[in-house]
């Protein structure tokens, strides 16, 4: 799975979505107005898929960290606190 960080241009997180590693590319067109999408580098294993607590993991990574919106958008980035 590959996740991906919708955001501001404060790099406050508005959702994260999830997708296969083998779906087609998110189109940011998708997106409202002044978001922004990158891929989330997180390590292996931080989020199985097939876990049903993934909401609670993914609800704490969007309260508690930021993008670093100074970042390309299509370039990879680690969420901070």
């Amino acid at each position: 799975m590959r996740y991906y960080a919708v955001y501001d241009n404060d790099g406050n997180i508005a959702t994260i979505l999830g997708q296969p590693d083998d779906a087609p590319p998110l189109r940011p067109a998708a997106l409202h107005r002044g978001q922004r999408l990158t891929e989330l580098a997180l390590p292996e294993g931080v989020v199985d898929p097939a876990d049903p607590d993934n909401l609670t993991v993914l609800l704490d990574l969007v309260a508690d960290r930021r993008v670093d919106a100074t970042a390309c958008a299509r370039s990879d980035t680690h969420a901070s606190r």
